[in-house]
Order: structure tokens, then sequence, then C-alpha cells
């Protein structure tokens, strides 16, 4: 397993933020350290029954050159892009049983 240098990462941090269709998930995925074969953009909806949208969540990608034998799993943080439905579904303060069955921020579970 090859270390993913820290100024890559943030790169990739930053990056994952703009993949929301088909074009801005090419222009991501074209990172020489992916292999386009088995990458895929990961959605999720997010917000409230007011405020709702389905929105580029992460990425995850097989990785090329020496990262061959990895896996990269890319997400965002919240955003204001998506008319502040992040930001609603992070009010959904508590907790819940995730799938995992540990305890889990309810607005996180609902979008992941």
């Amino acid at each position: 397993m090859a270390t993913v240098p820290p100024s890559k990462a943030a790169k990739l941090a930053a990056l994952v933020y703009a993949v929301q269709n088909e074009r801005t998930s090419d222009l991501f995925f074209g990172d020489a350290s992916f292999s386009t074969e088995k990458a895929q953009t990961l959605q999720a909806t997010v917000g409230s029954r007011l405020i709702n949208t389905k929105d580029g969540f992460g990425a995850c990608a097989t990785g090329a050159g020496i990262y061959e034998n990895d896996v990269f799993l890319v997400f965002r943080g919240s955003t204001f892009a998506n008319y502040g439905a992040d930001w609603i579904s992070n009010a959904r303060i508590g907790l819940e049983i995730g799938i995992s069955g540990k305890p889990v921020h309810i607005g996180f579970n609902h979008i992941f």
C-alpha cells in the first residue's frame, strides 16, 4: 500500500466537492492515481421534506500506478452548494443505531 502524500490528500478532499455530474466527475477521476475502470460517484439525498435534493457526496475508485492495489473512498463535508440542504440534515440531532449496530448521528446516518 502506497502512502498518499498530504498535499495529494488535501487536493482530493477539496476537489470532491465538485463531483456533481458526469463532466465534473470526469475531471476528478482524470487524476493519474485512479483507474477509471471502476470509478463511480456516490450520491446522497440531503435535506428534509421542504428542502430536499440529491447531491454528489463522494467518490470511489480503484487505484492506478503505485496505488493499483488500493481503493480510494473520498467523501465531502457539508456545503451550501445544495441550497443549504446539508445543514438541514446536520440539524437532525440525536443518535440512532446504524447498520453497524453502533450509535450514529441521525443526520449523517440518513445521508450515508
